[in-house]
């Protein structure tokens, strides 16, 4: 019988995820905190865990650092807050994802416990973590290296090991990786803004909500959009502000800007719970809903229709994990994989909105 450890603060994510499990035959073993967990694993020897981003106590990337070495870790959590984790004992699955993307997750991560975990290979314990962190720290004390420069440095020198590099829904500096799989950030930003335009007719004031600066997709996102602002001379963008890809911060953030901004025509988000935080801040405050873009959330859709705005949708869809791993296993099995497999964006606009939501 396969076993795992499941950990979720979102109790009904953990609930549903032991209910899959429990269905295809599996031991569970859950827990509350990450604490609880690092001790479980290391009670255990090896072991598999199927957690959130966020822990009570601790971040999945915290937590994988912990337990490099010991334990493989599957993220669940929507794709703006994957965005914010990575390590090499750690996988993701976007939300929402279907039961196959899921099996087929745990399939993968069945294969590296076993390979790397139940019977480690050379390179993968602290020691060899500590050594890394040396190069690191050398390179950029002797030879001047910034910390990417330094990273890339070392991913090079990984591949040409023969380790096997897939990312996933993120982009990095440089080449030092087999595979990407995602889809066209400039685009993804770019499309949501000419919605947004092309609703406002070409004039108006609007806000922008951002995730976190320094990360590559909010970056590229961004610049995608100002590629199209900055072609309606009558559009202003009355300010541009970091919602951290989160309802709490949005929602304060959007309060500031309507009590700042008497007037303000269209909402550009980046995504993630922020458009959601930036709708109840409108009706909190009694102002009029106007147009916002977001992401294929189940949420945004619910909120659209509920308060009979315009909106769109932009995708990240949830099978580029399907992608990824499938182009792993190629990889693996010494098969040729497309370097940069690049998705363009789809969208989901109001009209549309009806076909894909669930009520429930």
């Amino acid at each position: 019988m396969e076993r795992a450890i499941v950990a979720f603060a979102d109790e009904r994510i953990r609930q549903k995820s032991l209910c899959l499990l429990s269905r295809e035959g599996w031991e569970t073993m859950v827990c509350a905190s990450g604490a609880e967990v690092i001790r479980m694993a290391r009670q255990l020897g090896s072991a598999m865990v199927i957690c959130g981003f966020h822990l009570p106590d601790m971040t999945a990337d915290t937590l994988a650092a912990e337990l490099r070495g010991t334990a493989v870790l599957l993220v669940i959590a929507r794709a703006s807050y994957l965005d914010l984790c990575g390590g090499e004992n750690l996988y993701k699955l976007p939300l929402p994802a279907t039961h196959a993307e899921f099996m087929a997750s745990l399939r993968l991560l069945l294969d590296f416990e076993s390979t790397h975990l139940r019977h480690p290979v050379s390179g993968r314990g602290e020691e060899a973590q500590q050594l890394i962190r040396k190069a690191k720290e050398l390179l950029m004390d002797v030879n001047r290296m910034s910390e990417e420069e330094a990273h890339r440095f070392l991913r090079r020198r990984a591949m040409d090991a023969g380790i096997k590099v897939v990312l996933l829904c993120a982009t990095i500096d440089g080449d030092s990786y087999d595979t990407v799989v995602t889809v066209d950030e400039k685009d993804f930003g770019a499309t949501g803004a000419q919605w947004l335009a092309d609703q406002l007719d070409g004039k108006g004031n609007i806000v922008v909500l951002n995730g976190i600066s320094g990360f590559s997709s909010n970056t590229l996102r961004y610049e995608g959009a100002k590629s199209v602002f900055d072609k309606y001379p009558d559009i202003k963008v009355l300010a541009a502000e970091d919602a951290n890809w989160d309802y709490a911060a949005a929602k304060t953030v959007t309060s500031d800007l309507l009590a700042t901004y008497p007037e303000i025509d269209g909402v550009w988000s980046q995504g993630g719970a922020m458009t959601l935080g930036a709708i109840d801040s409108f009706k909190a405050a009694n102002r009029d809903m106007v147009p916002m873009t977001g992401e294929d959330n189940n949420g945004y859709l619910k909120a659209c229709l509920d308060n009979n705005m315009e909106g769109i949708a932009v995708s990240k869809p949830t099978w580029l994990a399907r992608v990824a791993i499938e182009s792993s296993i190629k990889l693996m099995n010494g098969e040729e994989v497309k370097k940069d497999d690049i998705y363009p964006v789809m969208t989901i606009k109001t009209e549309e909105m009806k076909d894909y939501v669930h009520a429930d």
